[in-house]
């Protein structure tokens, strides 16, 4: 009897409690955060990663090539690491998704200059520099690629494969063969002088005409000037 009594006064306890909360909602019972570090979470993003600097969930896939020591892998930084540009390449945009992580290098001018270095560099159009380079040094952006080095492309090395570096379009590099135009490099990569060969043969002196380049260059300067002059008049 004494049993009895026990099991029913236990039952009447519980139903007083069950009916005053649920159990699920009550403050003992742990919860996962609902708060998230994204409004939405989807490529290149990993929601089930805690951000312990900001106390939420949610992680950037950051890509292997915009981190200061570039790798194969992206990696996982933190809303934190991000923002204090913690081990990123600053010429690195980590806000454009690259594929299933985050990180583009800067392009300016319509895309026609990258940032390499903390340095602005030219945008060449497709197939240039795959001519003229190995692939180590090339990388390709949305409307070219450029050249992964401190010094870029010269006069000389662009115009042995009948390109000069100007604009074209949304990239630099056109090409004028060397059936029509001579490049002439002789004053440096800021100074390209195209000579329009009109069916001549610069490499194939004949008759009267100069058999060396200097010779052919003091011809030159001397025509520019006597028009210069004419122009003047």
């Amino acid at each position: 009897m004494k049993k009895l009594f026990t099991m029913s006064l236990l039952l009447s306890v519980m139903g007083v409690s069950s009916a005053s909360a649920n159990w699920w909602e009550l403050q003992t019972v742990c919860r996962r955060d609902p708060s998230t570090c994204y409004t939405s979470m989807g490529i290149g993003y990993e929601s089930g990663y805690w951000d312990p600097t900001h106390e939420c969930w949610g992680q950037k896939y950051i890509c292997g090539a915009a981190l200061k020591t570039p790798q194969d892998d992206s990696k996982l930084m933190t809303k934190k690491q991000i923002a204090s540009r913690d081990g990123i390449n600053s010429d690195f945009d980590t806000d454009i998704l690259n594929g299933d992580c985050f990180g583009v290098r800067k392009t300016m001018s319509n895309g026609s200059q990258a940032t390499y270095n903390g340095n602005t560099v030219n945008v060449y159009c497709p197939g240039i520099l795959e001519n003229i380079y190995s692939d180590n040094l090339i990388e390709n952006v949305a409307t070219g690629s450029i050249l992964k080095r401190n010094t870029q492309p010269s006069c000389k090395e662009l115009s042995e494969y009948e390109y000069v570096n100007v604009r074209n379009g949304k990239c630099y590099g056109k090409r004028y063969a060397e059936s029509e135009y001579y490049i002439d490099c002789s004053r440096g990569d800021n100074d390209v002088r195209l000579i329009i060969l009109n069916g001549a043969e610069y490499n194939q002196p004949m008759g009267d005409n100069p058999t060396t380049m200097d010779a052919a260059r003091d011809i030159f300067d001397h025509m520019v000037e006597i028009s210069a002059k004419q122009r003047n008049k």
